[in-house]
């Protein structure tokens, strides 16, 4: 029981664990986490981190060389999946037909969250964990407290029996369960606590990026379901970046293969 309760937090900690890395790698057994696109626009920097409120969460990071601002919303970021690696079209302005064709998500394309839903959803779990928090104490509290008024009844019975053994028992087994469950919600709750503190600096927020301007965040995109490959599309100035992305462990390509 005590081993159930463990790994059901334990996955919940470390959802996400296992994020996906560029489809183009120059060693593709150590592979590198981040990729670049560069144009006489923009430098963009991407990296998948993982997942974070049941959302792929990419970590970017856009230099603006122009000599303009430019505004960039992060919402118009989007992302096609599929078990087959995408084809890369002929003419940029294909891109969509190509990806659309091969996405397998049920919704086809998936558009970046709001930053406000984020953060509203943050609030939301870190409100849940507190109330889950609570209840798990007393709980606890409420199994040490039997656990110790029993002992009592045993401990003034003239004899001892195997089935008293055995009761015994299993509210220790119950007493050691409640404050491990105990524990590892409150270590949850301070996690969520700390994660809506600090998310509301980390989400990438729409901007007007002057010129020579640098600007990193995170841009969540809703996780439908799970596949081998990912294509994410950052649209800045009117051109579309495209980063093709897949599972560490699956077929990927040589930087600079055709």
């Amino acid at each position: 029981m005590r081993a159930s309760i463990f790994l059901l937090l334990c996955l919940t900690f470390l959802a996400g664990c296992a994020p996906q890395v560029p489809i183009f790698q120059s060693n593709p057994a150590n592979p590198e986490p981040v990729t670049v696109a560069e144009s006489p626009d923009v430098t963009i920097q991407l990296e998948h981190i993982g997942t974070q409120l049941n959302h792929l969460v990419f970590l970017a990071k856009l230099t603006n060389h122009s000599s303009d601002s430019v505004w960039f919303n992060p919402q118009l970021t989007s992302y096609y999946a599929s078990g087959k690696m995408f084809k890369t079209p002929l003419q940029a302005s294909d891109i969509h037909s190509v990806s659309y064709a091969n996405s397998r998500l049920v919704a086809k394309r998936i558009f970046a969250s709001n930053p406000d839903q984020i953060l509203q959803l943050a609030e939301n779990r870190a409100t849940n964990m507190r109330v889950l928090a609570g209840v798990a104490v007393l709980v606890s509290a409420a199994v040490i407290v039997h656990d110790a008024v029993q002992d009592q009844k045993d401990y003034r019975k003239e004899t001892w029996r195997a089935k008293d053994e055995n009761r015994a028992i299993a509210r220790d087994v119950a007493v050691n369960s409640s404050l491990l469950l105990a524990d590892a919600s409150l270590q949850a709750k301070d996690h969520t606590l700390a994660e809506e503190y600090y998310l509301e600096e980390e989400v990438l927020p729409a901007l007007h990026l002057p010129p020579g301007g640098t600007v990193q965040g995170k841009i969540y995109l809703m996780n439908e379901t799970s596949f081998r490959y990912t294509r994410l599309i950052i649209p800045f100035r009117n051109v579309e970046y495209v980063f093709d992305f897949k599972r560490r462990n699956a077929p990927g390509k040589f930087r600079n293969e055709d």
